[in-house]
């Protein structure tokens, strides 16, 4: 998703822990907000 994108950009540095823990968290928030996104429309 766009957050991945946005810090991908911002942390350039890959050497830092920091970037690693956003990019798990942004990882795990997404994919939350894709299952809460499902369960409030079972239609689509």
């Amino acid at each position: 998703m766009m957050v991945l994108h946005i810090f991908y950009l911002q942390s350039g540095n890959r050497e830092r822990p920091d970037y690693l823990l956003l990019s798990a968290a942004s990882g795990v928030l997404c994919m939350y907000i894709d299952s809460a996104m499902n369960e409030t429309n079972p239609d689509e």
